[in-house]
């Protein structure tokens, strides 16, 4: 294995918000590059990065080198508390700042169903295994960081903060197609939960019991 690269892991902050959704949209096509897959550049990240500043259960971390930023850390002791938060709060907010976008014509097709997101009065999708692993993680770390421990280092932290905060499992959701994620949260010891059919997507789910034995 290659010697890590000299990194740093941060507190985010609203100042980082670009920065954070650049790496959003570069990680978001199964690990790789999804620029070219959307028009609006900044709404993925709306809806799966900026919650978690704005949150007050939720913690974001940047993973940054000499490069610049290279990752993000993002997590929440209790993803249904989260979810709830999320549909009531930060999604009015967001279909106020958007609804111009609603003239979907010259919209990407990834865009319409994105904003066909923001306007879905459904519950949000609490399954019965958040019982068992009700902590939330999300792990994004750019190419050039990858392949190096750094990314074992960082979830073995995040794993530990949440021990230390009695979480007694927590949970990833992953694109089915992004393999080289899957044998990575294998390889520490989260297994398969269920294969998820969203009304926007499929999502992988895998989950790992941190009580201590």
């Amino acid at each position: 294995m290659k010697k890590p690269a000299p990194h740093t892991l941060r507190p985010a902050c609203f100042q980082d918000l670009e920065a954070l959704y650049d790496v959003c949209l570069r990680t978001a096509d199964a690990g790789g590059d999804a620029s070219h897959l959307f028009g609006d550049v900044t709404l993925l990240g709306d809806l799966y990065v900026g919650g978690y500043l704005a949150f007050s259960g939720g913690w974001a971390d940047i993973i940054e080198d000499a490069q610049g930023m290279a990752g993000y850390r993002l997590m929440t002791l209790d993803a249904r508390a989260y979810q709830v938060w999320f549909r009531k709060q930060w999604l009015p907010q967001l279909r106020t700042s958007r609804g111009a976008q609603l003239d979907k014509g010259q919209a990407k097709h990834l865009d319409e169903s994105l904003l066909d997101f923001l306007w879905d009065e459904e519950e949000s999708y609490q399954p019965p295994w958040m019982d068992t692993y009700p902590s939330e993680l999300h792990l994004s770390i750019l190419p050039r960081l990858q392949r190096l421990g750094l990314g074992s280092k960082i979830l073995q932290q995040a794993e530990a903060w949440l021990r230390s905060k009695h979480s007694q499992g927590v949970h990833v959701g992953l694109n089915p197609d992004n393999h080289r994620a899957r044998l990575f949260f294998e390889a520490h010891g989260y297994e398969f939960l269920e294969l998820a059919d969203l009304p926007t997507e499929q999502i992988l789910y895998l989950g790992k019991s941190l009580i201590e034995s």
